[in-house]
């Protein structure tokens, strides 16, 4: 699991013992964290699990330690997400002053503990979305009536985003949602002295 979510963590959510599940209800708990995983990277448009990159011959900024990311401020361009110093070392060019940087680059879910939210989204998301198919039934789901004749049963409903105690909304990890920017295309206009407006 690429978020740090096990079948454990999931298991124990569904009040199932982690120790004693049988290959096909671990593989279906599997499943599940995947497919909210899967969820998670399109709603926030980033992947879940960070990248590294190497850049050459950079000189840091001075007045920032080397392992501090704002030591490399020409990099900030080149990457499209949040990116810190995983090692460096002097250029390999021979460039005196020069640095070869790798950075991490990206979210990194599962080791990152600021991103604790994120983990148990996916494993209370994909908890539920298990409680909730009739077609697992490794836990019971609750009745809410039963026919006269008994050939009709009601389960109970999944409770919505908002109430209190329900699963939650992907509205609540939201802060790690990558924004898309919106470039305004420039006007088209006319060169002097052919533009209508001159002299007005």
């Amino acid at each position: 699991m690429i978020a740090g979510v096990d079948a454990a963590a999931v298991a124990t959510r569904l009040g199932l013992d982690p120790a004693g599940l049988s290959p096909t209800v671990q593989a279906r708990i599997e499943a599940a964290i995947e497919d909210t995983e899967a969820k998670v990277e399109a709603y926030l448009q980033r992947p879940l699990v960070s990248d590294t990159s190497t850049v050459k011959d950079l000189y840091p900024t001075w007045g920032f330690d080397l392992e501090d990311y704002r030591a490399w401020q020409y990099v900030a361009d080149r990457f499209d997400d949040v990116f810190t110093v995983a090692s460096y070392a002097p250029a390999a060019s021979g460039q005196v002053g020069y640095y070869d940087v790798t950075f991490t680059v990206g979210l990194d879910v599962a080791a990152d503990p600021s991103l604790g939210a994120i983990r148990a989204f996916i494993a209370q998301d994909a908890a539920a979305a298990l409680r909730e198919d009739p077609t697992f039934t490794a836990v019971t789901r609750a009745v809410t009536s039963v026919s006269a004749d008994g050939q009709s049963v009601t389960y109970e409903k999944a409770t919505t985003p908002e109430a209190i105690g329900a699963r939650l909304a992907l509205t609540s990890i939201k802060r790690w949602r990558r924004v898309s920017i919106y470039a305004r295309p420039a006007g088209v206009f006319t060169p002097w002295p052919y533009y209508t407006g001159y002299g007005n």
